[in-house]
């Protein structure tokens, strides 16, 4: 795992065929992006997600409410926090079922995080 994560935006249903230029350019809107990692399987071929690293924290915010639904390829999309390096316990949805439902992180929500949930970090103006 590389950058920041209270920066990072987890992009999801991606059509394979898009490139991360295409993901620069349509993201762009929201921030100044710092770096694109499209995730590959073994053979190379694009799994159909990304991770976008903005330079500001508040420019992921803005992603993060104004992205989710973007169309990109044709395909609406999933966007969301990097949860992976931010919530204790967290498993991506296809490794514990539908069942368990995420709730949003209080980072976004304008509020500080509890230690509970988040890696305590306050936010700026916090």
């Amino acid at each position: 795992a590389v950058g920041d994560p209270y920066k990072t935006l987890f992009v999801a249903r991606i059509p394979r065929a898009t490139t991360e230029l295409t993901l620069w350019r349509k993201f762009e809107h929201y921030g100044l992006i710092k770096h694109i990692r499209q995730v590959h399987d073994r053979k190379g071929h694009p799994r159909g997600y990304a991770f976008i690293e903005y330079y500001q924290e508040r420019d992921l915010k803005h992603a993060y409410k104004h992205g989710d639904g973007l169309k990109v390829g044709g395909r609406r999309v999933f966007v969301d926090v990097e949860r992976g390096r931010l919530v204790e316990g967290w498993t991506p949805q296809r490794l514990r079922g539908p069942q368990q439902v995420q709730q949003p992180l209080p980072m976004l929500l304008g509020r500080t995080a509890a230690a509970t949930d988040v890696a305590a970090k306050p936010l700026p103006g916090s």
